[in-house]
């Protein structure tokens, strides 16, 4: 009875380090992989960086003073797919060649270039400002004058209706949060909702011009930087 007893312990004992020599094995196969799968993203995340890098480099050579729109508030893009067709920087085969871009937009005062590139599961984006020159003469922001002609046998009439109406350029540096697209609006206009920015770690207190809180009750009648600040959370 004594050795049956014995017997049955050891089979048991057995059965037990078994479990938990497999168990140890498959926690450390899934933290094998763990360790393989984020240092892969960081490499990834790597190259994804490398590239936005050569994209903005790539930006700020080519959009010099003689090489930005002419008027406040108008734009220039070149997409991820030029760039990569005419060799300009190498191709990564998970980014979105259509989405990603370079953009410069004029201000009154400045001129902003943005770099934004999404591959995979990357979003990322780099905003540069550059002061204007002095002497620079800036074209104001203006619709088109649309001319109507009413023409009968006896004589011609020719009336002119103007439609001028200024627009404005808000954009947004989130000062490191998530990208915020320009917005347009008409002069005397007020902007009723302000876009809150996010960012990983930080609580937004707001958005700031010229180191100034800004109060968005204010009616827009020229170009805005804003800059967002933080706090950590």
């Amino acid at each position: 009875m004594y050795e049956e007893d014995k017997k049955r312990m050891n089979w048991v004992t057995t059965l037990l380090k078994f479990i938990v020599l497999l168990l140890i094995i498959l926690l450390s196969v899934k933290l094998i992989n763990i360790i393989f799968d984020k240092q892969k993203n960081t490499t990834r995340e790597s190259k994804y960086n490398e590239l936005l890098k050569s994209m903005d480099d790539y930006a700020n050579d080519l959009f010099t003073i003689d090489n930005i729109p002419e008027t406040s508030g108008k734009t220039k893009v070149i997409y991820l797919k030029e760039l990569v067709d005419s060799k300009k920087v190498k191709k990564e085969d998970t980014c979105d060649l259509n989405s990603s871009y370079i953009k410069v937009v004029r201000l009154d005062t400045e001129y902003e270039i943005k770099t934004y590139l999404v591959c995979d599961n990357y979003e990322n984006s780099i905003n540069s400002y550059k002061k204007l020159k002095s002497d620079i003469t800036i074209k104001p922001h203006t619709t088109t004058t649309v001319t109507h002609k009413t023409t009968t046998k006896k004589r011609v009439i020719k009336t002119t209706k103007k439609t001028s109406i200024k627009q404005y350029t808000l954009s947004f540096n989130t000062n490191g949060g998530e990208l915020i697209k320009d917005i347009i609006i008409n002069e005397n206009g007020v902007l009723k909702n302000e876009p809150i920015p996010v960012r990983k770690g930080y609580k937004f207190i707001g958005w700031y011009y010229h180191g100034r809180q800004f109060n968005f009750s204010t009616r827009i009648n020229q170009d805005y930087v804003f800059t967002a600040r933080w706090v950590l959370e």
